[in-house]
């Protein structure tokens, strides 16, 4: 169970430039799903102490004409590569049995769906 993973996150050098475009690929792609929002008695809540206003994280830029073109190149994939790449970098979430299941491969393959997927964005992109 363990080397399944190691193989899952096992990303060869040669695809690594497409690998660092689909992460930034799927940050732009991702969708932040916050199911209650905030809680109606705390909507217009302010602190007296002003401490909690400052915004604590860092914001990260995305480039997101890079990010539009590798979505378009994702869409033109094969419906396994692209399903795979969906899985790998925006839906992580998402079980890896179900996405063997709904593709009908074992997960060997899913890692060599993936890397062709890959092969093939650093393809398209580098044209």
């Amino acid at each position: 169970m363990k080397g399944d993973y190691l193989t899952l996150a096992h990303i060869q050098n040669e695809l690594f430039y497409a690998h660092q475009r689909c992460e930034e690929w799927a940050k732009w792609v991702r969708v932040k799903h916050r199911p209650f929002g905030i809680q109606p008695m705390f909507r217009g809540y302010m602190s007296k102490s002003r401490q909690w206003e400052t915004d604590p994280h860092i914001p990260i830029t995305i480039n997101t004409i890079a990010a539009q073109e590798v979505e378009r190149t994702v869409a033109t994939l094969p419906e396994k590569n692209r399903t795979v790449l969906r899985w790998a970098y925006v839906w992580p979430a998402l079980h890896i049995n179900a996405v063997c299941r709904e593709l009908k491969v074992s997960r060997e393959a899913l890692v060599l769906i993936r890397d062709d997927g890959l092969r093939l964005i650093n393809e398209r992109l580098s044209k």
